[in-house]
């Protein structure tokens, strides 16, 4: 009965060798994942960016209030303001029920490397505003007709809106 119980299960050393093959294979495989992870910082930054604004077009839509997508060309960064009511703008860190704004309206800023390849561009541009550093989302559902550029090293991504009530996407993607 003893010797049928031994044979069950393994040794320490088979586990042992098991660790070490893991190990090494880890091992072998993680320079290509880090360079994996760094290819995709440039899609997933335009992901969020399209996220951010076609959910701020949402906001201003359900609460009936101005929303606006402020960009921070020195700091490649953006983050989220609202209408407080008054005309002057607050910046989202919360829903108006106390809610974690699912961190949509919160600082974003992008990954080391990845910048704004210029200022937004507006078509047609604002004639009514000298500071074009942020996009507006109307309670109408009426937004801003932008293209935004991000690069990283030799590639770009473009995120455009179209047309002042449609939903802003990823247009084009070029690596040289």
């Amino acid at each position: 009965m003893d010797a049928r119980r031994r044979q069950n299960g393994f040794t320490l050393m088979e586990l042992v060798l098991i660790l070490v093959l893991l190990a090494v294979c880890a091992a072998i495989s993680a320079p290509s994942l880090a360079g994996f992870a760094r290819a995709r910082q440039l899609p997933n930054t335009a992901a969020v960016l399209v996220s951010t604004a076609n959910w701020c077009r949402l906001q201003a839509l359900n609460k009936g209030i101005e929303y606006r997508l402020n960009f921070d060309m020195q700091t490649n960064s953006w983050f989220v303001t609202r209408d407080h009511g008054d005309g002057t703008f607050v910046q989202v860190v919360n829903n108006d029920d106390g809610e974690d704004a699912a961190d949509l309206g919160k600082l974003y800023t992008m990954p080391e490397g990845v910048t704004f390849a210029n200022p937004p561009e507006f078509t047609p541009t604002p004639t009514d505003r000298s500071d074009l550093s942020y996009l507006s989302f109307l309670p109408g559902g009426k937004t801003d007709v932008v293209a935004i550029t991000l690069k990283r090293e030799n590639a770009t991504t473009v995120v455009k809106c179209e047309m002042p009530m449609a939903t802003f996407h990823v247009m084009s993607s070029n690596s040289k």
